[in-house]
């Protein structure tokens, strides 16, 4: 798809919204991790014994610390390059933050040229967060439920572009919603790498 029709696209069709009601059981799409694509892919933090995962947990607190004084609950994770482990380090922090006694998390892909979370996890859907910003999808059938209690996954795709539609209006109105109405839950966002890329630094998703 060319930049001229994606934008033409996203002008066209209404403002993506989250739905007014929280999604149920129901209507989620429910996509079991599997268990072999985890170990191999180094997704430590879904085996509550691993040495590694206390790393993790350090690093939950120390973020726990920083942003409950200030409300925040909305964390962007990126790198210099492209292969320096954020992917691993976004799962990895989501499930130590979901398995945590009153946690909960939210990890969403939003490197839109390079996805892995759902390869990370041995998981697929058939519907997706560039779904919800182009054609409107509603928000519950782009959320994935990965058999891990107050974990939820929202998958991405490859697409062109994918710079202008993260730092497009749609995407903002997006974040914010999901800010306020996940208020409980540390939203993760697995974005591209900064260098290389040119101005992708302020197409990153953000609040209004």
């Amino acid at each position: 798809m060319s930049r001229k029709k994606e934008k033409e696209e996203m002008s066209q069709k209404e403002p993506a919204t989250v739905s007014d009601g929280v999604p149920t059981a129901s209507t989620r799409s429910e996509m079991l991790i599997d268990p072999k694509s985890v170990s191999k892919s180094r997704c430590v933090c879904i085996f509550p014994d691993a040495k590694e995962a206390d790393s993790y947990r350090v690093l939950r607190e120390q973020i726990q610390q920083r942003t409950g004084k200030k409300g925040w609950n909305t964390l962007m994770i990126t790198s210099a390059r492209p292969g320096e482990g954020k992917t691993l380090t976004a799962i990895n922090l989501a499930l130590t933050f979901a398995k945590s006694v009153d946690g909960s998390a939210l990890l969403t892909d939003a490197d839109l040229k390079q996805q892995s979370i759902h390869r990370y996890l041995g998981i697929s859907g058939k519907t997706w967060l560039i779904d919800h910003l182009l054609d409107a999808c509603p928000f519950e059938d782009i959320m994935i439920q990965p058999g891990i209690e107050r974990l939820k996954i929202i998958g991405g795709r490859t697409i062109h572009d994918s710079s202008e539609i993260l730092g497009s209006q749609r995407m903002k109105r997006l974040v914010t919603e999901m800010k306020a109405r996940y208020d409980d839950r540390y939203i993760f966002f697995d974005v591209p790498a900064i260098l290389g890329r040119a101005h992708l630094g302020s197409r990153y998703p953000k609040s209004p």
